[in-house]
């Protein structure tokens, strides 16, 4: 799940977030995956960041368009 490759200490909204070290293993996964970033009532800034360390990104919010 995406929200294992983000840091839960320094990410000021909710999204998520690791608190046990996964989020270090986004610079050594493949790159040619693909992240599915869904949050409950918006499209979030999560999926910017996982473009911006060469993960391809599909968005969703679950409850609104």
């Amino acid at each position: 799940m995406g929200d294992r490759l983000i840091d839960g200490n320094h990410w000021l909204w909710n999204v998520g977030g690791s608190y046990n070290y996964t989020y270090r293993a986004i610079h050594i996964i493949p790159k040619d995956i693909m992240i599915c970033d869904w949050h409950y009532e918006r499209a979030d800034k999560s999926a910017v960041y996982f473009a911006m360390n060469g993960l391809n990104v599909v968005t969703s919010p679950l409850a609104k368009p």
